[in-house]
């Protein structure tokens, strides 16, 4: 949460690379926030395994998943409840 996309804050990629020495377990990280892009490759440095990615927080939604999955990492669409299917498709 980016404090943009939706008004809480939370921790970031630090928090994932603070974690990963002390666990094998998959990292799955929601991102509420605004053009994730941006932060792919902080997560994937980190040490994050998926990345959720809110259809509604990007331009590019193919795009973004795709460097998700360039970063060697799984990939998701997260949907609002007042989302449809449709508008991924």
């Amino acid at each position: 949460m980016d404090g943009y996309f939706v008004p809480n804050l939370t921790f970031g990629p630090q928090m994932i690379k603070a974690l990963r020495p002390y666990t094998s377990l998959d990292f799955e990280v929601h991102l509420m926030i605004h053009e994730p892009i941006r932060y792919i490759s902080e997560f994937a440095n980190a040490g994050a395994d998926t990345l959720l990615i809110h259809y509604e927080s990007c331009e590019d939604i193919q795009k973004t998943l795709q460097t998700v999955l360039n970063h060697n990492m799984k990939a998701g669409i997260v949907l609002n409840p007042k989302n449809t299917f449709r508008c991924i498709t």
